[in-house]
């Protein structure tokens, strides 16, 4: 009876996700927000360790992006502002401008 109420209590939640549908995809969408963290703890040659933590922000945002059933295209551009630091010093601030971008 243990094992019953174990097994009982570990079951899964139903997963409400709905899946995505591609043709709703379609149309023009223009970019809002854009973050990223990345960590990595690792060591080299198992002699030197090394962690790491970056993170990304967009900024002043003017970029598009349009879908069509077959083809994309994205203009525009935005800063993208990274910190970053290493073994737990700040290797500072990045920068940088992403501007006039076209792609098909």
């Amino acid at each position: 009876m243990a094992l019953a109420l174990v097994l009982w209590s570990c079951d899964n939640e139903d997963d409400t996700t709905t899946p995505l549908d591609a043709e709703s995809l379609i149309g023009e969408w223009t970019l809002i927000s854009l973050e990223a963290d990345i960590d990595l703890e690792t060591n080299v040659f198992q002699l030197v360790p090394i962690n790491s933590s970056t993170t990304s922000v967009g900024e002043n945002f003017d970029y598009d992006l349009t879908l069509t059933e077959t083809e994309y295209h994205v203009e525009g551009g935005y800063d993208l502002v990274t910190t970053a630091t290493l073994n737990g010093e700040s290797i500072g601030e990045d920068r940088q401008t992403i501007s006039d971008t076209s792609l098909s």
